[in-house]
């Protein structure tokens, strides 16, 4: 009993070291041209703020560790639900590295035109077991599409 509950936990703590490290290295890549490059950039009119993006992610990250975590202390999950989380985890961290560090909005575009439907594979085979691990990420699929909204109309404008 013991064993099982400190497992929660250090599964509970490693969902939060992962989300944390992309956000890191996100934030690692976005930095070195967002002052700069980003700046120069014809922006749609339906850009927020660049002081929303950061709390924003850090919500989003908060919730995507959360169902993470309770698909990896589910009794039984599909074989498939670690892997496609994974996957998109990766096209999600590759986006900021494309758009920003390389300064390729269409490789962006690319890589987030790939994370939607893995996302939302993600999101399907999560319900099957726990609705709440899906629900929650369901705020990140709806930024998601609005960031590939806006990442296209970036490729258009620029």
């Amino acid at each position: 009993m013991f064993r099982k509950k400190t497992e929660k936990w250090v599964l509970l703590l490693l969902s939060f070291a992962i989300m944390i490290f992309v956000q890191i290295a996100g934030a690692a890549a976005t930095r070195t041209s967002v002052n700069t490059w980003y700046q120069t950039l014809i922006k749609p009119s339906i850009t927020p703020p660049d002081a929303v993006f950061g709390p924003v992610w850090a919500a989003l990250y908060i919730l995507i560790a959360f169902s993470l975590w309770l698909i990896w202390i589910a009794p039984k999950r599909p074989k498939s639900a670690l892997p496609l989380f994974f996957i998109q985890l990766g096209l999600n961290f590759l986006w900021t590295w494309f758009f920003f560090k390389m300064q390729n909005p269409l490789l962006g575009l690319i890589d987030i035109l790939l994370l939607i439907p893995f996302l939302l594979a993600t999101i399907i085979v999560f319900w099957k077991t726990s609705r709440i691990a899906s629900m929650l990420l369901w705020p990140y699929f709806v930024w998601v599409v609005f960031a590939a909204i806006l990442n296209w109309q970036f490729v258009v404008l620029n």
